[in-house]
């Protein structure tokens, strides 16, 4: 009897011993496959990281590394809770990184950079009789670190703007009175870049990029593609290239992009999206476009926050009372 209680009790043993290294073969694995996940330059999301399979993993392992690290802990194998506890700290900083603990609240944290796009449909245009401009005073009051601006209008010398404690940048079409953009900043970019370097596409002023220590800063204005779609060939072409630009950037650092981008993604996007079906700005053709910019990574960060909300537009035609009745874009 006494012989069969001891081997009783070194099967018991060998059997725990082996539960045991199974779950530290299994945490191991966990743990590499995190920091493959995290860290690996070859596997990147398709979307945001927590929209995508990969961003998912992380919550988990918080998860299974957690209750690994209580295991170790409550048997108490201190050493061997080491590995989970690395696991732990591994999935806690990527969520950190990525979970937008602060979306909704009033006040920005104070490291938070306030950015602002506005297609101003020419700059001397909104001059009054008085002499005031109202685009310059919103400019000015909105104390934004970072001010982009589409369709100026505007060629070199035309206009010395009194902007105080922001950096100015101009991108100016060939044409006179076509195009155009600006980008000012209050701190100091490394090195500025005008157009995408493509000859074909730098001819109207419509891009410039400013690169500073962590990422680079980007404002277009997209090609209308014009009535009757005279300019969606070229539109296509340039879509294309645009996108190939800001992933070549991309390569190096971070990419926020900004600006009048002339398309409609979706229906919940406009007004009347069934009158305005293959009209300039709401084709298929430059609506897949913009599926591939968000399948190539980027965000649309409106939607990114208010996926489901309607009537919001940027957009409103000067005809029919459309800003009177929100018809818009």
């Amino acid at each position: 009897a006494c012989s069969m209680q001891v081997n009783d009790n070194v099967c018991m043993k060998h059997f725990g011993n082996f539960i045991a290294l199974l779950i530290l073969a299994i945490n191991a694995l966990f743990t590499g496959l995190l920091l493959l996940v995290a860290y690996s330059p070859y596997i990147q999301p398709v979307t945001h990281p927590v929209q995508s399979c990969f961003g998912l993993t992380f919550p988990i392992f918080a998860l299974i590394n957690g209750a690994f690290l209580i295991f170790w802990l409550v048997i108490q194998r201190y050493k061997t809770a080491l590995l989970p506890l690395i696991g732990f700290l591994l999935c806690y900083s990527q969520l950190r990184t990525y979970l937008p603990l602060n979306f909704h609240t009033a006040n920005p944290p104070e490291e938070s950079i306030k950015f602002l796009s506005y297609n101003i449909m020419g700059f001397n245009g909104a001059v009054k009789k008085d002499g005031k401009n109202p685009i310059l005073t919103y400019l000015k009051e909105s104390n934004a670190d970072i001010l982009c601006l589409q369709e100026t209008k505007l060629q070199e010398g035309q206009i010395d703007l009194d902007l105080p404690g922001y950096h100015q940048y101009w991108n100016y079409a060939k044409k006179k009175g076509y195009s155009g953009t600006a980008l000012f900043t209050k701190e100091e970019p490394v090195s500025v870049a005008y157009g995408i370097g493509i000859e074909e596409h730098d001819q109207e002023g419509r891009v410039i990029t400013a690169e500073f220590a962590d990422y680079y800063v980007v404002t277009c204005y997209t090609p209308n593609s014009q009535s009757e779609l005279a300019r969606l060939s070229y539109r296509m072409t340039w879509e294309d290239a645009f996108l190939a630009y800001l992933k070549g950037l991309e390569q190096k650092k971070p990419v926020i992009f900004c600006g009048d981008l002339n398309v409609a993604h979706e229906e919940i996007d406009l007004k009347n999206p069934k009158t305005n079906r293959n009209n300039a700005g709401f084709t298929d053709q430059e609506r897949q476009k913009f599926t591939d910019l968000l399948a190539a990574g980027f965000i649309d960060t409106y939607r990114y926050f208010y996926p489901d909300t309607e009537g919001v537009y940027s957009w409103w035609s000067y005809r029919f009372k459309a800003r009177e009745k929100n018809a818009g874009w």
